[in-house]
């Protein structure tokens, strides 16, 4: 999988994910699928991530 961050006419940006699979794995349908719950997961994390900004959580 892989992403990127597009801005469309309107100006407004949009994430742009898509299977780096030849012929696709189906991820981004499932992430798709249930979009809400693994972005509320992510802000979880990264919400009480003590690392500083040279690093990664």
């Amino acid at each position: 999988m892989d992403g990127t961050v597009h801005t469309g006419t309107d100006g407004m940006p949009s994430l742009l994910l898509f299977d780096t699979t030849p012929g696709g794995a189906g991820n981004v349908i499932r992430i798709g699928d249930h979009l809400e719950r693994i972005v509320e997961a992510a802000l979880a994390r990264v919400g009480a991530c003590e690392c500083g900004p040279e690093s990664s959580c």
